[in-house]
């Protein structure tokens, strides 16, 4: 957490508030909070009933026009990030009507060192909707009109609440990319690549899907083939293999190594 809450007090552009949404942990998180107490401009700590509830009542405090949501592994990627984010909102021609913007996520693993860069233009994006999430949200500014016009998270969901609100919002909208500005960092690795965690992934990606009436695409039913297939090998051979099988099989279809980078 603390090096998330660095990187945002040492942006260049200090137009923002720093809202923190702690679900009562037990760990150092509160020491750290304390210790933070005059970079932060809201904090609370109480059970919740998770990440989504969270993001809820962070956006009940929130004062400003665009929101950003954070976890605790998460990270501003340069001091100069949000000023130029800012710069290009000012710049958009239709930015009353804009609900939704994205930049790019650098997925990073626990030693720091850069596995993959991900969020493409809207246009490649919109294909993905199908049988996942588009966008990255860590990359994401989302209006605070957005929740006012579609509601707020479903906090029934524990993974996939925000492309459930997406997938309301993108029915009949679309999402703008702002190219070559990589917004965040977001650590990868430990429980991320359990393929347990993607199993789940898809199903509550699969739930909002039938909530909004979506039917059942062969994306969804290739991606959870692979799922149980990397399952598979992670039992067969121990994740280490597993994991540089997997990565043989991502360069052989032209794609950069990434299980193999993860510690």
């Amino acid at each position: 957490m603390q090096k998330c809450i660095d990187s945002i007090s040492s942006q260049t552009c200090k137009n923002y508030e720093l809202i923190i949404i702690d679900g009562g942990s037990t760990d150092n998180t509160l020491e750290i909070i304390r210790h933070n107490q005059s970079l932060i401009s809201h904090w609370i700590s109480e059970k919740d009933h998770g990440i989504y509830d969270a993001w809820n009542k962070g956006l009940d405090i929130a004062n400003g026009e665009w929101v950003l949501f954070l976890g605790a592994d998460d990270f501003l990627w340069s001091s100069d990030s949000l000023e130029k984010i800012v710069s290009t909102l000012i710049k958009m021609p239709d930015l009353n009507e804009e609900r939704v913007v994205y930049a790019q996520v650098m997925l990073v693993n626990q030693n720091n060192e850069n596995i993959l860069l991900a969020g493409k233009p809207w246009e490649q994006s919109i294909a993905k909707l199908q049988h996942g999430m588009p966008i990255p949200h860590q990359g994401t500014l989302h209006h605070k009109k957005l929740f006012i016009e579609y509601g707020k998270f479903d906090y029934s969901y524990r993974i996939a609440g925000d492309y459930e609100l997406l997938l309301r919002y993108f029915k009949t909208n679309k999402a703008t990319f702002i190219p070559n500005v990589i917004l965040c960092g977001m650590e990868q690795g430990g429980i991320s690549s359990d393929p347990q965690n993607s199993l789940l992934l898809l199903k509550e990606l699969r739930k909002a899907q039938i909530k909004h009436q979506q039917k059942l695409s062969l994306f969804w039913i290739l991606a959870l083939m692979r799922v149980y297939i990397r399952a598979t090998l992670w039992k067969i051979l121990g994740e280490k293999r597993a994991k540089s099988l997997l990565d043989m099989g991502r360069i052989i279809m032209g794609e950069s190594p990434y299980w193999t980078k993860l510690k």
